[in-house]
């Protein structure tokens, strides 16, 4: 018989837990910078509170594996916030950003190989 998210959660110990969600957010995500705002602490926070809510129900989950379920509704989240709006346009703007960055270095290193860099005070 499936144990209650209050079983489940005294049984695993809810540091564990955060310290699991923690790094699987980290694996997902591919590096520790958050998502619109959002640290790998608040996602493992939202997911613990859907699940204790009821808004994410453990009980009509098919599976018998807690954790398993955990990951599962992390990686739903984590990927409906990396779908939104919001973040692609912030990765657009980045992926702008270092393009700006790069090109801007182009021009200086073609300054400097042609010695231009010298003859103009170094501007």
């Amino acid at each position: 018989m499936k144990r209650t998210v209050r079983e489940e959660l005294e049984y695993w110990n809810i540091i564990y837990i955060i310290k699991r969600l923690n790094k699987y957010f980290n694996r997902l995500h591919g590096y520790e910078r958050g998502i619109n705002g959002l640290t790998a602490e608040d996602f493992s926070m939202m997911v613990l509170q859907k699940i204790v809510s009821g808004e994410r129900s453990w009980e009509k989950h098919k599976g018998d594996d807690f954790m398993g379920f955990c990951f599962d509704v992390m990686k739903s989240d984590v990927n409906h916030a990396r779908n939104s709006t919001e973040y692609r346009t912030m990765v657009r703007m980045k992926q702008s950003e270092i393009s700006e960055h790069l090109e801007s270095e182009r021009h200086r290193i073609r300054w400097e190989r042609n010695g231009l860099k010298d003859e103009f005070n170094g501007f």
